[in-house]
C-alpha cells in the first residue's frame, strides 16, 4: 500500500494530508482509525467523509483513494486494518492530480452541506477554477444551486458536463482564475453611509443626467407643481430607505416648489393667495440589487467627516466641489466616488450567519407587523385630534383637488405609470418569513373569531393577545397612546428591515449561504428551532423601466 504525505492549503488554512493508494483489484474491507481526524474515501463514482474512523468495502477495482486530514499539522499515529502507521515516517508527497481530486471532492462536500463560503475559498484560492468559482458565486435560486451542485459533483469525479449542446470536462472549463477576490477590511460603502448618517451629513440629489433611474416613471398628466429653481435641495443621510423585498439602499429627499390655483376659485373659498408653497418627495437609489447604481454621491459634510475621509488615504475617494456652494455654515459639498469602495467588507461577514439569531430577527419583525396592523386598525376607528391647519373645510378640499394637502405636500392629480418601456433588469429576492405568519389576517376577522370562540392560528393568537393587552391597559380608546405605540412598532420594523437587507447583501456579494438549512417540498429553505420555522424563499424577478 502506497502512503504519501503533504502539507496543503485548503481554503485559507494549511492542513496535513495523508493519502493511501489501495491496491488495484483489492476489494477487501478497509478499517481506518485516526482519532479526531477527517477521513475520506474516494472512487470513480462515490465518496465518503467522516471523522475519527471509517469502515468501508471498496466498490471499484481500479481507483480507490483514502485520505486522512489533520487540522493541527502535528505528526500522529493511525491504524489501517491491523497495521499502525506514524505520519512522521511518511516521506513521499502527493502528486498534483491527486491533490486536485481531493480539493474538488472537498469543494462539492462543503457546498452540499451548506458551507458555500468554504467551497468558494477552495475553488478560488486553491483550484483557481474560473468557471466553477463564478457558477457557485452566482447561484442564487434553488434551481441554480442544484445545477451548481451537479457540476461540482461532475468535477469531483472528473466527468464531463453538457453546456450549449457540447460536452466538456467540468474542470477548468473557462481556464484559470487570474486573481482571487476576497473581502478585505477596507472601508466600504455601508460604513460610509453609517459615518454620513451619524455626523448629520446632507444628501444632495444627483441631476437627471448623473442618476440612473431604476423604476417605472410616474407621470402626473395634470402637474400643478412647479419646482423652485433657486432652492438647493438636500436631505439627511439618516433618511436612508431599505426595501423589504429588493436588495436596494435608497434615500428620500424633498423638492421645494409651489402650486398655483385658479384665483377665482381661491377667492370663492376665502383664500388670500392663489400661490402656495409645496414639496414633493423623490428617492434616489444608491445600491440596486447588490450593485452600485450610480458611481458618485454628493454630500454636504462637516469638517469632522471631511478630515475622517481624508485620513482613510483612499486615492480619488472624493473631490471637494465648493465649500460655500450651499451657504450651509460648517458644511462642505463633496463628490464621493463610490466605485473606489466595496459595498461591504470583512467586518460584515459574520453578520447573519447564525440561523438562531436570524430566526429571532424575522420573528420579532413579524410580531411587530401583527401589532402594527392592530394599532392602525384602532387608530382609524378614532377621530383625529383637532389640528389647526389654518384652512376651512372648503379651502382644504380646493387644495386637495390640486393635489396639495394642508401640510404643503404635493401628491399629484392624475398620476399614471408611463407605458414607455426602455429596458428591464432582473433582481434577486430573499423573502424571510415565519411559518404560520406568511400572511396577516384582517383585524375584523380576528375580533369575530374571538367572539365566536373559534380556534386561532399563530398570527391571530398574537393579534388577539395584543388586542386584550390594549383593552386591559385602557389604550384602545386613546389616539395619542396608540400613535406612540404605532411609532415604536414602525421603528422596530424599519430597523429590522435595514438589518435584514445588510444580511442579504452579505450573502449575495460573498456567494455565501447558511449552513443548516433544509429544502422543503415546495422549494423553499427552512430552519426549525423551538417550535418556530424560519422560511427563506429565494428567487429572481424582472422589472421593466
Amino acid at each position: 500500500m502506497k502512503v504519501k504525505k503533504s502539507l496543503l492549503n485548503i481554503g485559507k488554512e494549511e492542513f496535513m494530508v495523508i493519502e493511501f493508494n489501495y491496491p488495484r483489484g483489492n476489494l477487501e474491507p478497509i478499517s481506518i482509525y485516526a482519532k479526531d481526524k477527517i477521513i475520506i474515501y474516494l472512487d470513480r463514482i462515490s465518496y465518503s467523509v467522516t471523522t475519527g474512523s471509517l469502515n468501508i468495502i471498496p466498490s471499484n477495482k481500479v481507483y480507490n483513494k483514502l485520505y486522512i486530514i489533520s487540522t493541527d499539522k502535528l505528526d500522529f499515529n493511525f491504524n489501517i486494518n491491523e497495521d499502525t502507521f506514524s505520519s512522521i515516517n511518511i516521506k513521499a508527497n502527493l502528486n498534483d492530480f491527486d491533490i486536485n481530486n481531493l480539493l474538488y471532492l472537498l469543494t462539492y462536500d462543503e457546498y452540499v452541506k451548506g458551507n458555500q463560503k468554504r467551497a468558494l475559498d477552495i475553488l478560488s484560492y486553491n483550484l483557481k477554477d474560473k468557471y466553477l468559482t463564478n457558477l457557485v458565486k452566482d447561484s442564487f435560486t434553488v434551481k441554480e444551486r442544484k445545477r451548481a451542485s451537479e457540476h461540482l459533483l461532475s468535477a469531483c469525479h472528473n466527468r464531463k458536463i453538457k453546456l450549449s449542446d457540447k460536452w466538456s470536462k467540468a474542470r477548468m472549463l473557462e481556464g484559470r482564475l487570474e486573481s482571487s477576490k476576497t473581502l478585505s477590511s477596507k472601508f466600504c460603502i455601508m460604513e460610509l453611509l453609517n459615518v454620513l448618517s451619524e455626523d448629520d451629513a446632507k444628501f444632495v440629489p444627483l441631476t437627471q443626467k448623473e442618476y440612473k433611474r431604476i423604476g417605472k416613471k410616474i407621470v402626473d398628466n395634470y402637474n400643478a407643481f412647479k419646482p423652485d429653481r433657486e432652492n438647493k435641495m438636500f436631505s439627511n443621510f439618516k433618511d436612508l430607505v431599505f426595501t423589504k423585498e429588493k436588495l436596494n439602499v435608497s434615500i428620500r429627499y424633498p423638492i421645494s416648489g409651489y402650486v398655483t390655483i385658479n384665483p377665482r376659485l381661491c377667492k370663492k373659498v376665502g383664500l388670500s393667495t392663489n400661490k402656495f408653497k409645496a414639496k414633493i418627495y423623490r428617492e434616489q437609489t444608491i445600491i440596486k440589487d447588490a450593485e452600485i447604481n450610480s458611481n458618485i454621491i454628493k454630500a454636504l459634510v462637516t469638517n469632522k467627516t471631511l478630515n475622517y475621509l481624508k485620513s482613510l488615504d483612499i486615492k480619488d475617494l472624493f473631490v471637494i466641489y465648493d465649500k460655500n456652494y450651499y451657504s450651509l455654515l460648517g458644511y462642505t459639498l463633496i463628490y464621493i466616488n463610490l466605485y473606489r469602495l466595496p459595498i461591504i467588507n470583512s467586518n460584515y461577514i459574520l453578520k447573519g450567519n447564525n440561523l438562531d439569531e436570524l430566526l429571532e430577527i424575522v420573528y420579532t419583525q413579524r410580531i411587530n407587523e401583527c401589532k402594527l396592523k392592530v394599532t392602525k386598525f384602532f387608530m382609524d376607528k378614532l377621530p383625529l385630534p383637532s389640528i389647526d391647519t389654518g384652512y376651512t373645510i372648503n379651502q382644504k378640499e380646493l387644495l386637495e383637488s390640486y393635489g396639495l394637502d394642508y401640510k404643503g405636500i404635493y401628491n399629484g392629480i392624475d398620476n399614471n405609470i408611463s407605458q414607455e418601456i426602455n429596458s428591464s433588469y432582473s433582481y434577486k429576492i430573499f423573502d424571510f418569513y415565519i411559518k404560520g405568519f406568511s400572511t396577516l389576517p384582517k383585524v375584523e376577522s380576528v375580533i369575530n373569531k374571538i367572539k365566536m370562540l373559534k380556534k386561532l392560528n399563530k398570527a391571530e393568537v398574537i393579534m388577539a393577545d395584543y388586542i386584550n393587552w390594549l383593552e386591559n391597559n385602557n389604550i384602545i380608546a386613546s389616539y395619542d397612546d396608540l400613535k406612540k405605540l404605532f411609532n415604536e412598532q414602525k421603528d422596530i420594523i424599519l430597523t429590522n428591515i435595514r438589518l435584514l437587507t445588510e444580511i442579504k447583501l452579505i450573502k449575495v456579494l460573498t456567494g455565501d449561504f447558511w449552513n443548516g438549512l433544509e429544502l422543503s417540498t415546495n422549494g423553499n429553505y427552512i430552519y426549525k428551532k423551538n417550535e418556530k420555522t424560519l422560511v427563506i424563499k429565494v428567487l429572481t424577478k424582472t422589472i421593466e423601466i
